[in-house]
């Protein structure tokens, strides 16, 4: 839980950023592919399980964020495996 109190503000915020960039651009003239950033997609993200169901259009908002996911994998499924404390 300590790793993720550390990480997850930090990743929050520069989901939220992408996001702003996202929803201001087309205000400003710059043209996205809507299709490739998606609710979906950013959803995934956010909940850190984008690794766990890959698509082709999550790297569009944060392509290094798929290491989180399965970081966060890694540590949910530590205490199911056989001779974990």
């Amino acid at each position: 839980m300590a790793r993720l109190a550390r990480i997850y503000p930090a990743h929050a915020a520069i989901m939220a950023g992408l996001a702003a960039v996202v929803l201001v651009g087309p205000l400003i003239g710059v043209e996205l592919a809507r299709a490739t950033y998606n609710i979906h997609d950013f959803l995934a993200l956010m909940l850190m399980v984008s690794s766990w169901f890959p698509r082709e259009t999550l790297v569009a908002w944060n392509g290094p964020a798929w290491s989180l996911s399965a970081e966060w994998f890694a540590y949910l499924a530590f205490p199911l495996l056989p001779g974990s404390p």
